[in-house]
């Protein structure tokens, strides 16, 4: 199954101010309250202070059509892991979790 895992980073005031996502094949269907720890020993969720965050899957959206799942994850921190991509609010995931309370 294609999944892309979304993150949007929150600020003290849990207002969004950064996004990343990254496109993965799973083999399994992912649930909200799930924790991806990292794919390959990668340390997928290192942040710029050097620590490890393992959050949980806050929410789920379904592209049909494309027959893609959006996972939705919320940290505080940003990540370094070179296995996101930033993007912005124009891109295509973004969409699905526009009415998702912060």
């Amino acid at each position: 199954m294609t999944v892309v895992l979304m993150v949007r980073v929150l600020d003290e005031n849990r207002n969004g101010v950064e996004w990343y996502s990254q496109v993965t094949d799973m083999p399994f269907t992912p649930t909200i309250g799930m924790k991806i720890q990292g794919f390959n020993s990668c340390a997928l969720w290192e942040t710029e202070n050097a620590g490890l965050l393992v959050p949980e899957i806050k929410d789920i959206s379904h592209d049909i059509d494309e027959k893609i799942m959006f996972c939705l994850f919320e940290i505080n921190e940003k990540l370094v892991s070179t296995s996101w991509n930033r993007i912005d609010e124009n891109s295509y995931g973004f969409k699905h979790f526009r009415g998702v309370s912060q």
